[in-house]
């Protein structure tokens, strides 16, 4: 498998070739997005089911007035609304990834079967026409 790799490496141009770096640092990005979104759900989940948890965590705590639970639950809520919001952007970017994974990939075919394409048709089957068919 690495000679595959080794070869159709060769194959793509040098420009093609910086594209599927810029391509493999956007997926990077896309999988650390993934793994956030994932790690969020859990925390999500538990201070839905028990809003009083915000009390817990001193930097929002200072914000909350005591003993409103109708705060403390509207603050659950508007957490619950910026998860949602980071999945929005999530799916977004990561919509965005695929459109340019694709456009990459059938980019590289196009180029890569058009200089196929000139080769052969520039290659010894053209010039031996030609000596064939000499005067």
């Amino acid at each position: 498998m690495p000679d595959a790799i080794r070869h159709a490496w060769r194959i793509i141009s040098v420009r093609d070739r910086r594209g599927a770096a810029v391509l493999l640092a956007l997926l990077l990005v896309a999988t650390v997005l993934e793994t956030v979104g994932i790690g969020l759900l859990v925390p999500l989940l538990g201070l839905l089911s028990a809003p009083e948890m915000l009390r817990r965590v001193p930097v929002v705590a200072g914000w909350l007035p005591e003993g409103e639970l109708r705060v403390t639950a509207f603050a659950a809520l508007a957490v619950g609304l910026a998860v949602v919001g980071f999945y929005v952007v999530k799916a977004g970017y990561l919509a965005w990834v695929v459109r340019r994974q694709m456009a990459f990939a059938f980019g590289v075919q196009a180029d890569v079967s058009r200089r196929v394409s000139e080769s052969y048709f520039r290659g010894p089957t053209h010039s031996m026409s030609a000596r064939i068919h000499r005067p």
